[in-house]
């Protein structure tokens, strides 16, 4: 069949050719088109025959390989399959015999040595009760219990033949196998154990070379789980190692079939394969035939008649190069001269080739023909090239009209936004403020519940506005941080400062744990990673009903003036789905979206915190089991100080804290002067509500207070009377805080005395904060303020 084929295929080659040399000799064609053809005549049907016969060979080859190998790996799978059965059989047998049926482990000892020393091809045989106990073996063994064995687990669950994983003895160094049958003392009864025997691999190994493999064929024969149980040849090295890496597709599998690779032993093969889900079952079969072996003789025919092709194809075109070189190069040489001649501009230049009957004498007409169209073509072209730079200056023109928009744009977006800070922030000063003050008045219970709920919905709210319009800036790339020393362990403290009350209020374990090469003096944006601190804490404790939350810090990685830092909140909460934690991160987005759900949120938390992480150098990334707990663990990379920074506030150790019980927000007392003099303090806001709160605020502090409600009265005010301190509002009719604090330092510059100023703006922007410091202010409130804040803002003005 194969020489019926190649005679036709030869044969159709020859036809081919011989039509198209007849064509070229009726049509006038050039010289070089015939001795290329015959250049493809005399080497196409050689290559062609050469490669047919090469294919045929080999694919001829192959199948019989393939046959061969599949034949094989089903003669070993017969034989593990009797190997399997042999073992099901004498299990079945000696689980019916009263010393082990009876689990008497003296006689149980006694007869399993016995049957032991009659089947030396078992290393060990042994009994266990149902929870996995070894109670008797035949030899002395590591085997103490097998509850977590594969073929213990595999007994306890099917009543057929169980086959473990490949296993080391520790004791003896023995390479194993298990099979393993539970039994009961009744038929319908409970199970009373199971019956194991432990395969020696090494007469494994010397039993399979007895089926006679030829030098060049391979057996494998692996667990379910890949690991080499047997192996020829060279079993000492490569039983035990585990092959699955590259083949659990067709190990999972349940067809057989062959495939080609790499083996175990690096040597390229063919191989025929049967998956553990075909019998003889729970083994991976494979024989294999090297392919270097294989296709020796045919590579010894490829590379002969490669070698006569190319003697041909050589002869042939150095032919070709004679011709070519006499009848083609040298007038074409001349042709080439006239068209370097036009290069140069010179379109005055034409061919003198007279041959016009020729192809070399036509294209010397055509050549000349081309020089008047050039000329022609060239003057066309510079004036195309006119209107294309014509259209090149509109186009930059629009471009940068279009460019001029977007940073219009761009700066009307980040206008927009400060406007909206300020515009909602505003009115919510006024809403917490008022409730604050209003919690420190003497309240019926039920009054102060409602207070506290629209305390509680209040901040949240506050927090959702502050969370959007960080996203909103984060995502226009206006979101910088700030680049300054602070004391890591500081920052540490004071996050489980604030959350503790939280948590001893849930009745909740609250507690850090630092590593002891934390280095603490860094530089980089404590106020940032404190709010990821809040929102992963204030998280885990929302989702967590008992149990404890930890906070733990370490060292990843430094440098002489860097560190990365990696951060880990664990909690004991309800944990969080594989499919939600692909998604949590994403803003607007919660792992519990029902319209019942239990916990509220906006859903941007987590988005906000992977975005800062970003932006300091790191990452973040959750591990959670539902049930059982989530950890979220994030890295960031600060500026490391060779100096230590003293912390700022002496308070207690963590412990103390976390175990402290929570503090009122109400139950601080108001801060006094040691002195007589009653402290006075000036408050600039245009706003009546905010300017009332503020008020409210620093009289329960014990100050008298005094208010302007723009930067004119302000400096009237400040003219008149000598205050403590000013807290000054920054947007206002007639004359802005910016512009009155201006005034007033140049008022001082002249020798008054100088007061501190702390600003309050609805704008939460750290840019703003920047610009109120540099008007010359000494301190920053955003709005809406607590009684917290304007004690913090005091404080830091030493008041």
């Amino acid at each position: 069949m194969t020489g019926c084929r190649l005679r036709r295929f030869v044969g159709h080659c020859r036809a081919v050719c011989l039509n198209r040399w007849a064509a070229l000799n009726r049509w006038s064609v050039s010289l070089t088109t015939k001795m290329f053809v015959l250049v493809v005549i005399a080497v196409m049907p050689a290559l062609a025959i050469q490669s047919y016969n090469e294919y045929d060979l080999r694919r001829s080859r192959e199948d019989d390989i393939r046959n061969k190998t599949v034949q094989i790996t089903k003669q070993f799978g017969a034989e593990m399959g009797e190997i399997k059965e042999g073992a099901r059989q004498f299990l079945q047998v000696i689980s019916q015999l009263p010393p082990i049926s009876t689990l008497d482990m003296d006689g149980c000892a006694r007869l399993l040595a016995t049957l032991n020393a009659r089947t030396p091809y078992y290393s060990v045989l042994g009994v266990a009760d149902p929870s996995g106990r070894v109670r008797c073996t035949s030899r002395p063994s590591a085997l103490s219990s097998v509850a977590n064995f594969p073929f213990f687990k595999r007994a306890m669950a099917q009543t057929d033949l169980a086959v473990g994983n490949y296993w080391v003895d520790p004791v003896n160094g023995q390479k194993q196998i298990h099979f393993a049958l539970r039994f009961s003392e009744e038929a319908d009864g409970p199970i009373s154990g199971v019956v194991f025997a432990g395969l020696d691999l090494t007469w494994l190994s010397e039993h399979l070379k007895e089926r006679g493999l030829t030098p060049t064929q391979s057996i494998l024969i692996a667990d379910r789980e890949g690991n080499i149980i047997a192996r020829l040849p060279n079993p000492a090295a490569l039983v035990g190692k585990n092959m699955r890496g590259g083949h659990a597709e067709i190990m999972d599998g349940n067809t057989a079939g062959w495939e080609e690779s790499r083996g175990v032993d690096g040597v390229d093969r063919i191989f025929g394969y049967v998956p553990p889900a075909l019998p003889p079952k729970d083994f991976f079969l494979s024989a294999g035939e090297s392919k270097t072996a294989a296709f020796s003789s045919i590579d010894h025919v490829t590379r002969r008649g490669i070698f006569l092709v190319l003697t041909g194809l050589f002869l042939a075109i150095y032919a070709a190069w004679q011709g070519g070189r006499i009848f083609i190069k040298r007038p074409i040489q001349a042709l080439l001269q006239v068209a370097v001649e036009w290069r140069n501009g010179n379109y005055a230049a034409r061919s003198r080739v007279e041959k016009h009957l020729s192809e070399i004498g036509q294209l010397s007409l055509a050549f000349n023909d081309m020089a008047e169209a050039v000329a022609t073509r060239h003057s066309a072209q510079l004036q195309a090239e006119s209107r294309l730079l014509d259209l090149n200056v509109t186009l930059e023109d629009r471009v940068a009209e279009r460019t001029r928009e977007l940073v219009a744009a761009n700066r009307a977006k980040s206008q927009f936004l400060a406007n909206m800070s300020h515009e909602l922030r505003t009115p919510m000063n006024g809403v917490v403020g008022m409730v604050e003050l209003l919690l420190q008045t003497e309240l019926q219970p039920n009054q102060k519940m409602f207070v506290e709920m629209a305390q509680r919905s209040a901040e949240s709210m506050l927090g959702l506005i502050g969370g959007i319009l960080d996203l909103s800036r984060i995502e226009a790339g206006k979101f910088t941080l700030e680049c300054k020393k602070f004391d890591l362990r500081q920052v540490l403290d004071d996050v489980i400062y604030m959350q503790s009350s939280v948590a001893n209020q849930k009745g909740l374990r609250l507690s850090l744990s630092v590593a002891p090469n934390l280095p603490t003096a860094l530089v980089g944006d404590a106020l940032r990673l404190s709010q990821i601190f809040n929102n992963l804490i204030g998280n885990a404790i929302k989702f967590t009903d008992t149990g404890t939350v930890t906070v733990h810090a370490a060292l990843l990685e430094a440098t002489a003036d860097a560190a990365v830092v990696q951060f880990e909140v664990t909690d004991t909460g309800i944990g969080i789905s594989p499919a939600d934690q692909a998604i949590i991160f994403n803003a607007f987005t919660q792992a519990d979206s029902s319209n019942t759900r239990r916990f509220s949120g906006s859903g941007l938390g987590l988005s906000i915190c992977r975005d800062l992480c970003a932006l300091m150098g790191g990452s973040i990334d959750v591990n959670s089991e539902p049930g059982v707990g989530s950890t979220f663990r994030f890295t960031a990379r600060f500026i490391q100080q060779p100096e230590a920074i003293k912390p700022q506030v002496n308070r207690k150790s963590v412990t103390e804290v976390v175990e402290a019980p929570a503090a009122s927000p109400d139950a601080s007392p108001a801060r006094t002067d040691s002195t007589t003099h009653k402290r006075r303090a000036l408050v600039v806001e245009d706003n009546a509500i905010n300017l009332m709160v503020a008020v409210g605020v620093l009289e329960n502090l014990g100050w008298s207070v005094a208010t302007a409600t723009d930067g004119l009265e302000a400096l009237a005010a400040h003219e008149k009377d000598r205050f403590d301190v000013i807290f000054m509002d920054c947007q206002m009719p007639a004359m802005d805080g910016f512009e009155a604090t201006a005034e007033i330092r140049r008022r001082e510059a002249a020798g008054a005395a100088r007061t501190p100023i702390v600003a309050l703006t609805a704008s939460a922007y750290q840019n703003y904060r920047e610009r109120c410091l540099q008007a010359g202010m000494d301190e920053f409130v955003p709005k809406p303020f607590t009684r917290l804040a304007i004690e913090t803002a005091l404080m830091a003005v030493s008041l």
